[in-house]
C-alpha cells in the first residue's frame, strides 16, 4: 500500500508540474520519499533547449542505429526502475483527461520545436512500446490509452522471439568491436550466405544514387526459391546446396559467390557457421540429409520440406526437426499443397509459397537464428468480443507483421538492430502482405461489385479544364528529414498529425473551410506530403502585407535570431547548384532547371497571372554550403512559425490560380505507367522478337 501511495504521489507531482510549465520553469520536484523527479517539461518545452541532449535518440540527432538502440536500452532501464507509464502533459491532477478545447489552446501557446519524445508508452495487452500519438482514440486524453496497431487491441497473440546465441548478441550489441562494425555493414551478404533459398526480384539499382538514406527497391513480383540438393555438374553449390554438398570446402564456397570478399571477415563466417549448425533447426535438418547420404547411397532420395504444424501457432514458434523436414527414399505417398519436395540433383528452382511458416525463417537465418516459424494460416486470436460481429478470426499477414515489429521490454530485439538486413525484411514483408489480398482478389472474382467501375475511370479522366478560376488557398509542402532514419514513417506521420491539428483545428494561419492533401514516397524512399488549405473569406491574405507576415523567403539576421538562421540554412536552402555545382541533380546544361537564384523584390507583388512574387530583399545576410555562399535568390518559401516548430523542410506557397491546384493533385489520377513497344522481325532466322 505505501508503494503504490508513493507512486501516485510521484505521479500527481509531475502532472502538476508539467501542466504549469509551458509557463514558468520549475525547479525539480522531490517526492515523499526524497527522490528528485526532474519535470520533462521544463527541459522539452522551452525554445532554445538542445534536442541532442534532452532526446538524444530520435529525429533530431544524427546518431546511426547503434546509437539509437543504445540510448533506447537505457530508456527501458529508465522504464524497469519506475513508473510503467508516463503521465500525459495534459491530463489534471485528479486523472481526468482535459478537453480536446483547453488541449489545443495550451498546445498553440507552445513555442518552439515539436518533440514528440520516444515511443515510451507500454501496451497493456502485449507490452509494445508505441508513442502517445498512436494510441487508438487519438480524440480523447487518457493515462492509460489502448493501443490498435501493435496487437490489434490484444486479439493478436504470438510467442516473443528468444535472446539470440551469444555470438550473434556480440555483433549485434557490441558497439565497439571490429566485428559489430563489419558485420553491421554487411550484414545482407552474411545473411544471403547462410540462406536457404535465394530471393527472386528485381533490384532498381537506380536510387541508390543520391542523398537521403539507403533505399532498396524492387521491381515487379518478389519470390524464394530453392533448387535441388545438389548442383547441376559443373555449377557451384550454392543456397540451402552449402549444407550438405562439399562441406569441406564450405566456408570457401560460400564466400566466393560474393565480389567483395576482401571486406567479408572469414572468421565471423565460420563462427556463423558453427552458431547455426548448433542452434538452427532447418541448418540441423540440412546437415542429417547429408548424413543420410554418405551413410546409405539413395539414388532416389527426395527431402521434404513440410509446411504444416500440430502446435499452436499462439504459443510456439520453434519447430522440431521432424516438424519442418523428412526424408523420402522411392515414391512420395502424399504432400500438402505448400510442401516443397527436393530432389537430389535438378537444375530447377520450386517456389516457396508466401504462407509456408519457415517462408521467412529460410530466407533470414540470421535474424531467426533459431528456426522459428514465420506467418502461417490459421493462427486464431486470441479472444473475441461478443457483441463484435465479424467473419475473421484469424490473423492475417499485416497482423503478424504489426506484432513482430514492436519493441518489447522481455523480447528479443534481433530483428529491429539487424539494420539494412531488417529494412530487406519490411520490404519483403509487405510483398507477402500485397501478394496474400491479390490472391485473395484472384479467387473471389465472383463476389465482387465491379459494375460501377467504368463510372470511376470516366470521372478521372475529365478533370474541370477552367484555369481562370481563382481560388484563396494555400499550399504546404511536408517533407521528412533524412535524420528520421528510425521509425521513419511512425515519425512522420506523428509530425503529419500535428501539423494538421495546427492548421485545421488551432487555425495557426487562419480560419480554415476545406483541407486536402496526399502522401507520396520520393525517389530518395522519404515520405512528402502535399498539403491545401482553403480559407474563409475573412482569413484570407488579400494584399501583399498579409502575404509577408505569414511567407517570408528571407535570411534572417543571426544575431537577433540565431535558431531561426540555423534553420533556414539546414532545411530551407536550395543548392548549391547551376555554374558553383554542376553535378547537383536539379542542374541541366550548367543551369537551374527550379530556376534558382530567383530575382531580388524589394516588396511582394501579384503578377497579371496572380501567381504571387514574394519580397526576396538583397540584404547581406548569407549562408555557406559545400563551400559557397548563397544568399536570400536560393530561400525557399517558409513559415517561421512551422519551422522553428517541426525544424524540416516545410515549404509554403499562396496559391491564387486552380492551375495550381491541379499541378499539385493531378498526378494522383494520371492513371497507368505507359511504354511504347515495336514487334519486328528478326534478321538471322525470321523469329518474332
Amino acid at each position: 500500500m505505501d508503494q503504490n501511495k508513493n507512486s501516485r504521489q510521484k505521479r500527481k507531482a509531475v502532472i502538476d508540474n508539467k501542466k504549469q510549465s509551458a509557463k514558468k520553469p520549475k525547479p525539480p520536484i522531490r517526492s515523499s520519499t526524497n527522490e528528485t523527479i526532474t519535470p520533462l517539461a521544463n527541459v522539452t518545452k522551452t525554445r532554445n533547449h538542445d534536442v541532442n541532449l534532452t532526446n538524444p535518440t530520435h529525429i533530431h540527432t544524427h546518431g546511426t542505429s547503434s546509437n539509437f538502440i543504445r540510448n533506447w536500452n537505457a530508456t527501458l532501464r529508465q522504464i524497469a526502475s519506475n513508473e510503467p507509464n508516463p503521465a500525459f502533459d495534459n491530463c489534471s491532477s485528479d486523472g481526468q483527461s482535459a478537453s480536446d478545447d483547453e488541449q489545443d489552446i495550451e498546445e498553440d501557446d507552445q513555442q518552439g520545436y515539436f518533440d514528440i519524445g520516444d515511443p515510451i508508452w507500454e501496451c497493456q495487452q502485449c507490452g509494445a512500446f508505441i508513442w502517445y500519438q498512436e494510441r487508438k482514440n487519438k480524440r480523447k486524453n487518457s493515462i492509460t490509452p489502448q493501443f490498435q496497431l501493435c496487437c490489434h487491441g490484444g486479439k493478436a497473440q504470438l510467442p516473443l522471439l528468444d535472446q539470440p546465441p551469444e555470438l550473434l548478441q556480440h555483433l549485434l550489441f557490441n558497439y565497439h568491436s571490429a566485428d559489430n562494425k563489419n558485420y553491421q555493414a554487411h550484414t545482407r551478404i552474411y545473411n544471403s550466405m547462410f540462406a536457404f533459398t535465394s530471393p527472386g526480384m528485381k533490384l532498381d539499382e537506380t536510387k541508390r544514387i543520391g542523398r537521403g538514406p539507403l533505399t532498396l527497391r524492387i521491381q515487379g513480383q518478389v519470390c524464394h526459391q530453392i533448387g535441388s540438393m545438389f548442383p547441376v555438374e559443373g555449377q557451384p553449390p550454392k543456397f540451402a546446396q552449402l549444407y550438405i554438398y562439399d562441406t569441406e570446402n564450405e566456408i570457401k564456397n560460400r564466400m566466393q559467390n560474393f565480389r567483395n570478399i576482401k571486406e567479408l571477415d572469414e572468421n565471423i563466417v565460420r563462427k556463423l557457421k558453427v552458431m547455426l549448425d548448433e542452434h538452427n533447426v532447418h541448418a540441423r535438418s540440412f546437415r542429417m540429409t547429408k548424413q543420410t547420404l554418405q551413410n546409405n547411397y539413395f539414388q532416389d532420395l527426395k527431402f521434404k520440406l513440410i509446411s504444416e504444424r500440430t502446435t499452436d501457432g499462439r504459443i510456439y514458434n520453434k519447430p522440431t526437426v521432424s516438424e519442418v523436414a523428412a526424408r523420402i527414399v522411392g515414391d512420395i505417398d502424399s504432400a500438402a499443397e505448400r510442401d516443397i519436395i527436393m530432389h537430389k540433383r535438378s537444375g530447377q528452382l520450386k517456389r516457396i509459397n508466401e504462407f509456408h511458416p519457415a517462408y521467412l525463417a529460410y530466407q533470414y537465418p540470421l535474424i531467426f537464428p533459431y528456426g522459428e516459424d514465420g506467418f502461417r494460416t490459421g493462427i486464431q486470436f486470441r479472444y473475441r468480443h461478443e457483441t463484435e460481429i465479424t467473419k475473421r478470426n484469424r490473423l492475417t499477414i499485416k497482423d503478424w507483421l504489426c506484432f513482430r515489429i514492436q519493441k518489447r521490454k522481455k523480447e528479443a530485439q534481433t530483428l529491429l538492430c539487424s539494420t539494412r538486413l531488417f529494412q530487406q525484411f519490411l520490404v519483403d514483408g509487405y510483398t507477402m502482405m500485397e501478394t496474400g489480398r491479390l490472391n485473395w482478389l484472384r479467387k473471389n472474382q465472383s463476389k465482387l461489385r465491379v459494375g460501377k467501375y467504368h463510372k470511376l475511370k470516366e470521372g478521372t479522366q475529365n478533370p474541370n479544364n477552367d484555369p481562370n478560376q481563382k481560388r484563396g488557398t494555400r499550399v504546404i509542402l511536408l517533407v521528412v528529414k533524412d535524420t528520421w532514419i528510425n521509425y521513419t514513417l511512425m515519425v512522420f506521420k506523428i509530425k503529419f498529425d500535428e501539423l494538421m491539428k495546427d492548421l485545421t483545428k488551432r487555425h495557426i494561419l487562419g480560419k480554415v473551410l476545406a483541407y486536402m492533401y496526399t502522401i507520396e514516397f520520393q525517389k530518395r524512399g522519404l515520405p512528402h506530403a502535399h498539403i491545401l488549405i482553403f480559407l474563409h473569406p475573412s482569413s484570407k491574405y488579400p494584399s501583399p502585407e498579409d502575404i509577408d507576415t505569414t511567407i517570408s523567403v528571407e535570411i534572417p539576421n543571426p544575431d537577433v535570431d540565431p535558431e531561426l538562421y540555423n534553420l533556414v540554412k539546414k532545411h530551407m536552402i536550395h543548392g548549391p547548384c547551376g555554374p558553383s555545382r554542376l553535378e547537383s541533380p536539379c542542374t541541366v546544361n550548367g543551369r537551374c532547371t527550379k530556376f534558382f537564384p530567383k530575382k531580388f523584390n524589394e516588396k511582394t507583388i501579384v503578377d497579371q497571372d496572380g501567381y504571387p512574387v514574394y519580397r526576396r530583399s538583397s540584404n547581406s545576410y548569407t549562408v555557406e554550403k559545400n563551400g559557397v555562399t548563397l544568399d536570400n535568390g536560393y530561400v525557399v518559401p517558409y513559415n517561421k512559425r512551422l519551422l522553428l516548430k517541426y525544424q524540416a523542410h516545410i515549404n509554403m506557397e499562396w496559391c491564387n490560380q486552380s492551375s495550381s491546384i491541379k499541378y499539385l493533385f493531378k498526378y494522383i489520377h494520371k492513371g497507368y505507367d505507359r511504354i511504347t513497344t515495336t514487334v519486328e522481325r528478326a534478321q538471322n532466322n525470321g523469329a518474332n522478337q
